[in-house]
């Protein structure tokens, strides 16, 4: 009899640096989020069900490691001008940044996501060139708190908006944590969202943990994150690497739904 045979486990979790100390990319002791210790220290422990908000290009839900993960009901596009439409990544950003906090765990399909009890709510505000505008983007928020999001990632960044802020201060008289990207301008200033008073700011850190040279750092930083060489989920199925503090933030938005 002819019998079917199949990779055990995550199959790319050899190059997830930022969880797995074994990771085939190089990498110095302890760059990573301790994830493997957080597995061993929980053991037989399944975390409580958080809804995560992406907002962003939208997310790929029809990915086999997406499934049952993404709240597709409450689906939201603001790209179209009436809110219309579902939230299919046109892009890869969202998709990408979606794998990193909730990939299935051990389902022999591509990567493991930091949070295995998340539900991505997706919004969609940046569309196939990952551009969006100021209100697009304030809608997002405000939809998400309104829509049960207890974490919201934003890996998004541009000038200072009085609109966005006030959403953002909406957010926060909601109990609901921003987590947003300082941006990748090499700037001793991070950029906006992640400058709000009303947001945690996240820089990105490379293999050798250090800071990576793109990213924003200085005045009105809260805390860095892998960013670097992170492999995640991309739309047509593949698993890529991308860099930047929009990868970062994923990682910080994944652990503030654990606690």
């Amino acid at each position: 009899q002819v019998q079917t045979y199949r990779a055990t486990g995550d199959i790319n979790y050899d190059y997830q640096w930022s969880l797995n100390q074994k990771s085939m990319v190089e990498q110095f002791p302890d760059a990573g989020i301790g994830f493997e210790k957080f597995l061993k220290n929980n053991a037989g422990q399944k975390l409580k069900p958080v809804t995560i908000a992406v907002i962003d290009t939208g997310v790929d839900y029809r990915l086999k490691d997406l499934q049952g993960k993404v709240d597709i009901a409450q689906e939201k596009n603001y790209v179209d001008v009436n809110g219309n439409g579902n939230a299919i990544d046109d892009n890869g950003h969202g998709t990408h940044v979606s794998g990193v906090i909730a990939a299935a765990f051990e389902n022999d399909y591509g990567i493991r996501g930091i949070h295995q009890s998340a539900k991505i709510l997706p919004v969609k505000v940046l569309n196939a060139n990952g551009e969006g505008e100021t209100d697009a983007i304030a809608l997002g928020i405000k939809y998400a708190v309104d829509h049960g999001a207890k974490i919201i990632n934003m890996s998004l960044g541009g000038g200072e908006s009085r609109t966005m802020a006030y959403m953002m201060k909406y957010a926060a008289d909601h109990g609901v944590t921003v987590v947003a990207a300082s941006g990748n301008e090499y700037d001793s200033m991070v950029g906006f969202p992640a400058s709000s008073e009303y947001a945690i700011s996240v820089g990105a850190t490379n293999p050798l943990g250090m800071v990576a040279d793109y990213s924003n750092y200085g005045i009105g930083l809260d805390v860095v994150a892998p960013g670097s060489k992170i492999a995640s989920l991309v739309p047509d199925g593949n698993t890529v690497y991308m860099d930047g503090t929009s990868m970062a933030a994923p990682h910080v938005a994944a652990v503030a739904g654990i606690l």
